[in-house]
């Protein structure tokens, strides 16, 4: 049965408002300075695995300074050795590069995990990185 993951997010920089819903990707980190940001809201099934299933859009609003992370779990699946990059280890990456502009950021990222991975990164690893003023 085909089916697809992903995440549907709105930002509106001047209200700082968030919205997104996820569809069996990992569900967005948002770091507020240098403390992470709890979302409201769980992550769901992909679509097509399940007919009529409804997806719940999550709203919050964000401090100043906030930045939001998106991405695919082929970030978080990355293997050395049999270990995977992990969530854990993703959100002390972001922690301790946030203050990076955006695009250095995700830069960053993927190439961490690349790394980790000795350049072999057997699923799609997209990110998305916004940073509001």
């Amino acid at each position: 049965q085909p089916f697809v993951t992903l995440v549907v997010a709105y930002v509106d920089v001047a209200r700082h408002m968030f919205e997104y819903a996820v569809a069996g990707h990992p569900r967005p980190v948002v770091l507020a300075g240098l403390t992470e940001f709890p979302l409201p809201g769980d992550g769901h099934l992909p679509v097509g695995i399940m007919r009529g299933n409804v997806y719940q859009t999550n709203r919050a609003v964000l401090p100043d300074d906030s930045v939001v992370v998106l991405y695919t779990d082929g970030m978080t699946d990355a293997r050395a050795g049999g270990a995977v990059f992990g969530e854990t280890r993703l959100r002390e990456t972001i922690a301790a590069h946030v203050r990076l502009p955006a695009q250095e950021l995700a830069d960053h990222l993927l190439g961490v995990v690349s790394e980790y991975a000795g350049g072999v990164l057997p699923d799609d690893c997209a990110i998305v990185v916004v940073k509001l003023p």
